[in-house]
């Protein structure tokens, strides 16, 4: 209930846009802000965003990645609730984003693991390992030691065609969205339970006996029988 709150407070209204009121509007900045709200549309970023804070609400953390695919914008949405380990790493100095990593797992349809998967992207490239015992070499060497992938081998290595890391990655510092009040949920479920479990020993009783010859004598003044 808590996450459905907050989801409506943010994306119960789609994304609204608007050209600044300070600039002088110009036919060509008209035609690019119609063709701007016509692919904000047509790839679905309203969607991706919900997803995206779903993810955060729900695990803490979440990812809307970009990429070019036939000289045309794509995007998808990385999430824990679909299997997707994410981690980024900043620079220490500058806080700016140099790596993105997603691990994820291969599994048969009787849910057995087949074997595990990194995808990292950096400003130029995403690069899909994958892992095995021949350990880390040629390209994917300057990942050990800085993302721990060793044990893992290139598959495939792509431009993502953007000048810089084009991914969008929160870590909310408290959690999901009901961490704060995770404790009072489990003292309330604990409560709940002690309360199940006294009702089930002691409210109404029910005396079962069972002999031929069974004789209840009852209180000599109310006539009740008391265990």
């Amino acid at each position: 209930m808590i996450k459905v709150q907050q989801l409506i407070h943010l994306c119960g209204n789609d994304l609204h846009h608007e050209l600044n009121s300070s600039d002088k509007e110009t036919k060509d900045s008209s035609k690019f802000f119609t063709m701007f709200k016509r692919g904000w549309y047509n790839k679905q970023v309203d969607t991706h965003f919900f997803h995206f804070c779903d993810s955060i609400k729900s695990t803490g953390d979440g990812a809307i990645v970009l990429y070019m695919s036939d000289g045309k914008v794509n995007l998808k949405t990385y999430s824990y609730l679909n299997g997707d380990c994410l981690y980024q790493q900043v620079n220490p100095f500058t806080s700016k984003p140099e790596y993105f990593v997603r691990t994820f797992q291969d599994i048969d349809n009787n849910g057995t693991l087949i074997t595990n998967y990194a995808e990292v992207w950096d400003n130029k490239r995403i690069y899909l390992l994958k892992q095995d015992a021949k350990g880390l070499g040629g390209l994917v060497a300057k990942f050990r030691g800085i993302l721990g992938l060793d044990g893992y081998s290139l598959i495939s290595s792509v431009a993502h065609g953007f000048n810089e890391l084009p991914v969008v990655y929160y870590r909310a510092k408290e959690g999901a969205c009901w961490s704060v009040v995770q404790d009072d949920i489990d003292m309330y479920e604990l409560g709940f339970s002690h309360l199940y479990q006294n009702n089930l020993a002691f409210a109404f009783p029910i005396l079962v006996m069972k002999g031929d010859d069974i004789q209840i004598q009852g209180d000599e003044i109310d006539g009740a029988v008391k265990g």
